[in-house]
């Protein structure tokens, strides 16, 4: 990563009001930039995210499944 990169970091809270304010149906270029900070290692999340997410909120269950390398173990 150059020094021009940025990481993201995100919360449970911060997934869902994505979806809520910008559905990949009607934004999908939005979640085809997300997409790509996940797939390119800037974006990431506490794997609790992840757990938080399959255990309550549908809309995000493809792609929680689909950007598994997201969501690392906090040490």
């Amino acid at each position: 990563m150059s020094g021009t990169e940025h990481l993201y970091i995100v919360d449970t809270s911060s997934l869902i009001e994505i979806q809520r304010q910008y559905p990949s149906d009607i934004f999908p270029s939005v979640w085809s930039h997300i997409h790509e900070l996940a797939i390119s290692g800037r974006l990431v999340a506490p794997v609790e995210v992840k757990k938080e997410l399959l255990e309550g909120y549908d809309l995000l269950l493809r792609w929680v499944n689909d950007h598994d390398t997201v969501f690392l173990e906090v040490d």
